[in-house]
């Protein structure tokens, strides 16, 4: 093989080793470590204690409407730490009607729990029979004013949202099967 061939068979040869070389000397590429899996906490350990927190926010969030319906909607912001800002408006809406019309109510709202629908991260739903049997409405003078044909027990789904570490109502509707 003559002298020029050997020269350029030994310098692209010594080009390929020089790249090989530089390849291991090069970083390797950086692994992508994805990052950690956030673990999430149940908002209650168990059924009972999802059950029991939801069963005590809707009772004080049917006692301050029950204080703002009696006052004749006066004050109704008093709703506020009870209901979730998208239910806000719809509960301001109701408390108007009372304070335009001069009615107020006497009396309480009951509710029996049914049982537990579901709990996730961000709610806890369950069923309830809503009950306004000792609730009476008035006008003005004081006369009893209750529609007869008010429904006095419906068998609700009531939806309490978690925030800032507590429930807050989000929903309240007649069940499929209203009656209870």
């Amino acid at each position: 093989m003559p002298y020029r061939v050997r020269m350029r068979i030994g310098a692209w040869v010594g080009v390929g080793l020089l790249v090989v070389a530089l390849a291991g000397c090069a970083p390797e590429d950086p692994r992508v470590q994805p990052p950690p899996t956030p673990t999430v906490e149940p908002l209650f350990a168990s059924d009972e204690e999802a059950l029991a927190a939801a069963e005590e926010a809707y009772a004080a969030y049917l006692a301050m409407s029950d204080e703002i319906t009696g006052d004749g909607g006066a004050n109704p912001d008093r709703i506020v730490p009870f209901v979730t800002s998208d239910r806000l408006a719809e509960e301001l809406d109701g408390f108007k009607v009372f304070s335009d019309n001069g009615l107020h109510t006497v009396g309480r709202t009951l509710f029996e729990p049914l049982g537990l629908q579901r709990t996730d991260l961000v709610e806890v739903v369950f069923y309830a029979c809503w009950d306004a049997s000792a609730i009476q409405l008035l006008d003005v003078h004081s006369q009893d004013a209750t529609p007869s044909n008010r429904p006095d027990r419906l068998k609700m789904e009531v939806v309490l949202e978690a925030i800032d570490g507590g429930l807050v109502l989000e929903s309240a509707d007649p069940w499929s099967d209203p009656s209870c």
